[in-house]
């Protein structure tokens, strides 16, 4: 009972040690939910990527044969396109005509999937759940192809044991 001065230092660093310590659980817990939380959205980046790559390829490498020579003209893997995203490619077609248009219809000269008719819904551009699309117009020999590509992948970190 006689020597009462150093108590009141234990007790000061009790508190702090409390304080980092809750620091650190709320880092922890900050952290691992940001890297398993929710998807990343970056559908209208990839459609947008896309859509320019496919028109430049177009431009670069012509529009001869594209429905047997896209994948080796444009250096685009196949199994990744069709996984996720659709793309059409219509040539001397206005740009809802192409969106309209069904796959065996004259002026559609390449196709991947089949409901282009998301990209013409107002609500769908407001709806994280729908896929997000990318219309291009290119001129390639004095013809006009429209390109229009949707991407519906959602990108999401997997925890793994």
């Amino acid at each position: 009972m006689m020597n009462r001065r150093g108590a009141l230092g234990d007790q000061a660093f009790f508190s702090v040690t409390f304080f980092i310590m809750l620091v650190i659980a709320a880092g922890v817990v900050g952290g691992t939910y940001i890297y398993f939380g929710g998807g990343y959205d970056f559908k209208a980046v990839e459609s947008g990527g896309l859509s320019y790559e496919v028109g430049k390829c177009l431009i670069d490498e012509g529009t001869d044969d594209l429905e047997n020579t896209f994948y080796e003209k444009c250096k685009i893997d196949e199994d990744v396109l069709k996984e996720g995203n659709l793309i059409r490619i219509c040539k001397n077609l206005g740009e809802d005509e192409c969106l309209e248009a069904e796959e065996s219809d004259l002026g559609v000269e390449f196709n991947v999937g089949s409901n282009f008719v998301i990209c013409k819904l107002e609500g769908a551009k407001e709806n994280k759940n729908f896929g997000k699309c990318d219309v291009k117009t290119v001129s390639v020999e004095g013809d006009d192809y429209v390109v229009i590509v949707m991407s519906n992948r959602e990108i999401k970190r997997e925890q793994t044991t």
